[in-house]
């Protein structure tokens, strides 16, 4: 089963890396009201020890970025709310993410935003022995 879990982290990575696209000029507007979830993916250790988790969004699960910069989020029966902000044409902050440093919430990346879909990514944190790695991909 070890095994089997590093081997779907290496094959995330890998995906990761070799699947990057050119990103297009993001617009806050763009990204602007509610998405549904198709997959909201994460990938955590520390050294051999790998979490991988996958969830299946549903039709009544979403993300719902506002234009206050609020976003709310349902998956399951979870619900939260957090602050976003648009930093350039690839990179977004919302709070409760990622990983937050000091204080500071990680910068996302922003790949593949069209009017239908946009995927959203925390980069590969590396502590010594540590990493941290979430994809949400989203659609209306």
């Amino acid at each position: 089963m070890k095994t089997l879990t590093q081997s779907a982290l290496m094959l995330f990575l890998i995906a990761g890396l070799f699947s990057c696209t050119k990103t297009t000029g993001v617009e806050k507007t763009q990204i602007l009201g509610k998405w549904e979830i198709k997959n909201d993916s994460l990938a955590s250790g520390v050294g051999p020890y790998v979490t991988v988790k996958n969830y299946i969004g549903t039709t009544a699960d979403y993300f719902d970025f506002r234009a206050d910069n609020k976003l709310y989020i349902k998956e399951g029966a979870r619900l939260d709310t957090s602050a976003y902000h648009v930093v350039s044409d690839s990179t977004i902050v919302i709070n409760s993410f990622g990983i937050t440093f000091n204080g500071v919430p990680e910068t996302s990346k922003i790949k593949s935003l069209t009017t239908n879909s946009v995927t959203i990514f925390t980069p590969f944190a590396v502590n010594p022995g540590a990493y941290y790695l979430r994809t949400v991909n989203l659609k209306r």
